[in-house]
């Protein structure tokens, strides 16, 4: 059986024709006791985008994004929204 911090980090590879979409294996469990933990920043109306979001980019990520929105943003669910919308893994 594999470590959580396995699970978490490993990415999985999908072809879509000559488009490839990395995701990342995160159990549902998981994700909504991190979307629990940062409901002051979500909006619920949209917890898939929430979901297909983390299962793209990683839980690093979404908690990298949520501190510097909790720490910079006036708006602070707004600005959370921005950060995601603009980010785009390297």
């Amino acid at each position: 059986m594999q470590a959580a911090s396995e699970i978490l980090t490993h990415r999985n590879t999908i072809a879509i024709g000559a488009k490839e979409l990395n995701t990342i294996a995160i159990d549902d469990r998981e994700i909504d006791l991190l979307l629990l933990d940062k409901q002051h920043l979500i909006c619920k109306d949209f917890k898939a985008w929430y979901c297909k979001w983390i299962k793209s980019n990683g839980t690093q990520a979404f908690m990298r994004l949520a501190s510097q929105a909790e720490q910079e943003g006036r708006d602070k669910p707004k600005y959370f929204s921005y950060l995601l919308k603009g980010y785009s893994a390297c």
